[in-house]
């Protein structure tokens, strides 16, 4: 009976091993599942503000107009690192032809990993094309 009892006492810390082992590549597993999740929110927002945008230069709106429609539309998003492109201008948009609407979006890691193995941020960018009426 001795026996056995000294054999339980000699495998106590081996469940505390494991875990200290297992437990910092679960928790990068998990913190990776989060930050693609992220991205994919980020780009579902920006390509669906592209396309909104892009809708409202197809039937004659300002670039003024557009870039507000746009920027009510990234919501989750910070809107200092939105870049929002419009081709062609104002001005110079005909019916029939093309306009393209472009918003691009850094998305910062909330990852920190020193060393640099890692990017700081990463780019986003949706993009939208219709025919002016």
């Amino acid at each position: 009976m001795r026996a056995l009892l000294r054999k339980f006492k000699s495998d106590r810390g081996q469940a505390l091993v494991e875990i200290a082992l297992a437990l910092p590549v679960l928790l990068l597993l998990f913190w990776g599942i989060v930050e693609f999740g992220r991205i994919g929110h980020a780009y579902l927002t920006v390509t669906h503000a592209a396309r909104e945008g892009a809708r409202l230069g197809a039937v004659g709106q300002d670039d003024e107009v557009i870039e507000e429609e746009i920027e009510r539309r990234i919501t989750g998003l910070s809107r200092d690192q939105v870049v929002i492109e419009i081709e062609p201008p104002a001005g110079e948009r005909y019916s029939g032809e093309s306009l393209e609407v472009e918003v691009k979006y850094d998305l910062d890691f909330y990852l920190p990993i020193p060393g640099g193995t890692l990017p700081e941020s990463h780019p986003v960018r949706g993009s939208s094309v219709m025919r002016v009426e």
